[in-house]
């Protein structure tokens, strides 16, 4: 469990789907960039959260006023030997230009270069989605390239490209 000022960090449960559900779950702009989102039911939630809390990689984001599932962080690590991984995160759009996604981030990539020992964490973001962009830059990550037509836009049916950009465990400590 990672605790910051307003947020905790914290293992998905199973009993936490009625409160992603109300939070998030439904919400079209909170699924605008993934493509499971939003769920057609309740049941359809349950699902995605009985594979996250099976999945120690995936953090709910917790307010901590309310006790509200806001969002959620991940990392996946596909080969442990190069202490690389992938980040992905996303928040309820009703939290959105709140400061919760960089506080929830920040914490998640401290823990993640310190505890975890992780070299180098990239991200990946649809060239359209400004917010996650400002949010890494932010951060410290730099722009690595972009793939050409790899997301598509789920009103549109456009192609679009992936943003990758990534951050070194010393670039992360001397942007802080």
């Amino acid at each position: 469990m990672l605790v910051t000022e307003r947020l905790v960090l914290r293992p998905f449960t199973r009993e936490d789907s009625k409160n992603c559900f109300e939070n998030w779950g439904t919400d079209p702009l909170t699924g605008t960039y993934f493509p499971y989102l939003p769920v057609g039911s309740f049941s359809e939630m349950k699902i995605i959260i009985n594979q996250y809390s099976e999945n120690e990689n995936i953090l709910a984001v917790v307010e901590k006023r309310t006790g509200n599932i806001i969002g959620s962080v991940s990392i996946d690590i596909p080969y442990e030997e190069l202490k690389i991984g992938e980040l992905a995160y996303f928040l309820g759009s009703a939290w959105w230009g709140q400061g919760y996604a960089k506080e929830a981030v920040q914490e998640f990539l401290h823990y993640l270069f310190v505890d975890r020992g992780i070299y180098l964490i990239e991200a990946k973001y649809n060239e359209t989605n400004c917010r996650s962009g400002t949010l890494l830059k932010r951060l410290g990550f730099r722009y690595d390239g972009t793939l050409r037509g790899r997301r598509i836009d789920k009103d549109t049916g456009e192609r679009k490209g992936l943003v990758v950009c990534s951050i070194l465990k010393e670039e992360f400590f001397h942007s802080m």
